[in-house]
């Protein structure tokens, strides 16, 4: 099976590998952070008096395309393959499925993401007061049903 990658919701497992999609450059990295982590981070800003006035960039570790197929194959024992795409390709690939408008708007993103959009610095330690869990981790974890 060849198939390619977008980016992730921050929800990893079964549906994530179910609804992979094609994306424009491996060297392309994107910031995922789960749900559960932001939600961990909120709750420490929300309470705590020192972060008051405090704005906060929540992104996850940013990986590439080529680095989170490799966590997926691993953790889930899949044989997943990344293929890169060019914008134009995934614009007419897009516009095709969708039409003409949300195409266009989809394709825009992932122009962002090759421009580096979603490469972002993180400031979840600080809010959150320790380092985010790895994509790996994070896979392992709801692979073995792990309550957080």
């Amino acid at each position: 099976m060849k198939i390619a990658v977008t980016s992730a919701s921050g929800q990893l497992g079964a549906a994530t590998v179910r609804s992979l999609k094609k994306i424009v450059d491996s060297s392309d990295v994107i910031a995922m952070a789960r749900t559960r982590e932001r939600a961990d981070a909120y709750a420490r800003v929300l309470t705590d008096d020192r972060h008051n006035g405090q704005i906060y960039s929540l992104a996850g570790p940013a990986i590439t395309q080529h680095e989170l197929v490799d966590c997926l194959n691993e953790v889930f024992g899949t044989t997943l393959h990344y293929e890169a795409v060019s914008v134009e390709a995934y614009r007419r690939d897009r516009t095709a499925e969708l039409g003409e408008f949300m195409g266009t708007i989809i394709a825009g993103i992932y122009q962002g993401i090759r421009n580096g959009a979603m490469d972002v610095p993180s400031d979840y330690p600080a809010a959150a007061g320790r380092e985010h869990i790895s994509i790996r981790e994070a896979m392992r974890r709801f692979r073995e049903g792990a309550a957080e």
